[in-house]
This record gives structure tokens, C-alpha cells and sequence, in this order.
């Protein structure tokens, strides 16, 4: 129930990406994007959402653009949100009685499930080219595969050796995967912390 009501309360919210290095004001559910996550969710459109990652990135990995999007299981249930919010009707989420019903209904229908999928598109110059490249990451029960990364992340700061400081996940550790093991890499030193073994991965050129 709090996944959805975090995402209920975020329907209606305007926040401040980086585009080319730049501030720009957007709302939660605009800007569709059409992506392919591979495997059995194929191709989805996903909109803006304001999950924090979009905020940090632009420092710790210096990019000047990062977007972050959702979209639901239910292809219908991702339609009618972005419907509601071009016309507006999306502001009626401040009404508590309304955001209430909107938390009881999402969670009556079901419009999610314990899967769940990542999609990184990277689009850039290489050689005075414009290029891109994509990697999508899927599996089941997202609140485990959370747990297992914090956990390895906690087991490396435990164990390893590290600059003082505070840091982003990125800025410490980079992902390896062999076959579905999955394992955060330390950078400074090349140890390995395994994440999980339930996890596949599909990468686009």
C-alpha cells in the first residue's frame, strides 16, 4: 500500500530536471517516451516521474541530460493516468478524499505486480557521431533484489576500505553480471559483492 500511495501522491508534481546542463521545470506523466524493456514486456511508453536518481546523475556520473519515466504492468492503467494529466484531471489528487479513493481503486485492480524492469537508453557522440545504446534489467520481487543490493553496498562498507566522504552507489561501485549473478564491483579495488542470481539482462547497440 505505501508503493502506491507514494506514487499516487507523485502523480501531480512539477520538479526540476537537467536538460543539457540546464534546469527545466516538468510534470510527473508528460513527455511519453516509447521504450523496449525486451523479454515478455516488449515495448512500453513510460512518462516522467520524479525519482530522485534524475536529480543526483547529473553529478556523480557528469552527464548534462537525465530523465527518469514509470509506466505500470497494465498498459491501460499507464494510458489513462497520462490522459487524466494532459487534461488536468490529476489535480483532483489534492482533494484527500479523492487521493484516498485513487489508493483504494489502484490497489483493488492491481495494476502492478511483483516484477519488475529497468530500461538505461544512453544517446551521446562518439567520433562526431550522434550514437546510443541501451540495457534493460528484469526480474521478479523488487523489494528483495532492493534488499540484496543494499545489503552487498552494506557488506563492502563493512568489510572494504573506502575514501571518506559521502557518495552515491554509482560513485563506489559498478554492476557485473554473468549469466543472472549479479554482483557490485568496487572500483578502487575490483572486489566482488554478489547481489543475486535472479536477474536477467538484455543490452541494445
Amino acid at each position: 500500500k505505501a508503493a502506491i500511495e507514494w506514487t499516487v501522491d507523485h502523480l501531480n508534481t512539477v520538479y526540476d530536471v537537467k536538460e543539457n546542463g540546464r534546469l527545466m521545470e516538468v510534470s510527473s506523466f508528460t513527455d511519453g517516451r516509447r521504450t523496449n524493456f525486451g523479454g515478455r514486456l516488449g515495448g512500453r511508453t513510460a512518462y516522467r516521474f520524479p525519482f530522485s536518481d534524475q536529480v543526483t546523475l547529473p553529478g556523480t556520473l557528469a552527464v548534462p541530460s537525465v530523465s527518469t519515466r514509470l509506466c505500470f504492468d497494465s498498459r491501460p492503467a499507464t494510458a489513462l493516468i497520462a490522459a487524466m494529466q494532459k487534461i488536468g484531471a490529476v489535480k483532483l489528487l489534492n482533494n484527500k478524499g479523492i487521493r484516498n479513493l485513487a489508493v483504494r481503486m489502484l490497489g483493488v485492480l492491481n495494476i502492478g505486480s511483483a516484477q519488475y524492469a529497468v530500461k538505461v537508453d544512453a544517446e551521446g557522440l562518439k567520433n562526431g557521431r550522434s550514437t546510443g545504446t541501451g540495457i534493460a534489467l528484469f526480474g521478479e520481487n523488487e523489494s528483495f533484489i532492493t534488499a540484496q543490493t543494499a545489503a552487498a553496498a552494506a557488506s563492502a562498507l563493512y568489510t572494504g576500505s573506502f575514501p571518506h566522504g559521502i557518495f552515491h552507489l554509482e560513485q563506489l561501485f559498478e554492476l557485473e553480471w554473468e549469466g543472472r549473478e549479479s554482483c557490485l564491483i568496487q572500483k578502487e579495488t575490483g572486489d566482488r559483492f554478489v547481489i543475486s542470481f535472479d536477474i536477467l539482462l538484455e543490452s541494445e547497440m
